[in-house]
């Protein structure tokens, strides 16, 4: 049965605690760094392919969708090797077998604001960073001179920060607090609002230390470029407070979909 959203405490971190996701995050991919390149390498293929077949639209669509599905394989690979194992291609899939009718929405929630964002852009450059990402058409001397371009690219930020924080820990709530569709998403808005600091720390390092982790590349027939506005998503899990292990909403019987098989 989901818990409403205010029976999921968080805790208020200081900006320092961005930093200590970061270096957490690097130490266990240090201790395992194989696993985990060929976790994000099946993963990009699969995007790839998706994005690339024979219907690329659909694909798109359905790799936008996924992402929530596909989060929770990373969360489970990291649960894993936090209890001494090591992250396994099997983690990659572990989404589609935990609370998959709350994850697919959240896709969808995904998809439908990073499209809403994308298309305000057009309300700065008359919808040039539009057709230059989709290779329809290359932005003139002049555009890129006036910094209409640039604003856009601004404005289409500050429209997807709302989707991209509301979902920011909301796989995680799925899948280790049981949370149902609304009451993720309200209380992931909730506590990346109250944690701005290390949030904003997180957000703004991670694309230095990890471009691969925070931009995905939108392909055309005609070229590549890469567009981090609206696809950036990464999910800091320790801003979700853990209360002790005895009294903790996040058991194993409350993970069923991480439990080892």
């Amino acid at each position: 049965m989901p818990v409403p959203a205010t029976a999921i405490p968080f805790m208020r971190r200081d900006a320092r605690r961005g930093m200590l996701w970061l270096r957490r995050a690097y130490a266990m991919f240090r201790a395992a760094p194989l696993p985990w390149l060929l976790l994000l390498l099946v993963y990009y293929a699969l995007v790839a392919l998706a994005e690339l077949g024979p219907w690329p639209s659909i694909g798109k669509l359905a790799a936008s969708v996924l992402k929530p599905v596909f989060a929770v394989g990373f969360l489970a690979a990291a649960w894993s090797q936090e209890r001494g194992g090591r992250p396994a291609l099997s983690d990659l899939f572990r989404g589609f077998r935990s609370n998959l009718r709350a994850l697919l929405p959240l896709g969808v929630v995904f998809f439908a604001g990073m499209t809403l964002a994308v298309g305000a852009t057009a309300l700065i450059d008359g919808g040039a960073l539009i057709a230059w990402v989709s290779g329809a058409e290359e932005p003139s001397d002049e555009l890129l001179q006036s910094g209409r371009l640039q604003l856009a690219m601004l404005f289409g930020t500050a429209c997807a920060l709302p989707t991209l924080l509301a979902l920011w820990f909301a796989p995680a709530l799925v899948v280790f607090h049981d949370a149902g569709v609304i009451s993720a998403l309200t209380t992931s808005l909730r506590a990346s609002v109250a944690n701005w600091r290390p949030t904003g720390i997180f957000g703004l390092v991670s694309p230095i230390t990890s471009p691969t982790a925070t931009s995905f590349t939108l392909t055309s027939p005609r070229r590549r470029k890469t567009f981090t506005p609206a696809e950036a998503w990464r999910i800091p899990m320790p801003a979700i407070s853990r209360p002790p292990r005895e009294n903790s909403p996040v058991r194993a019987h409350r993970c069923r979909g991480l439990r080892r098989r």
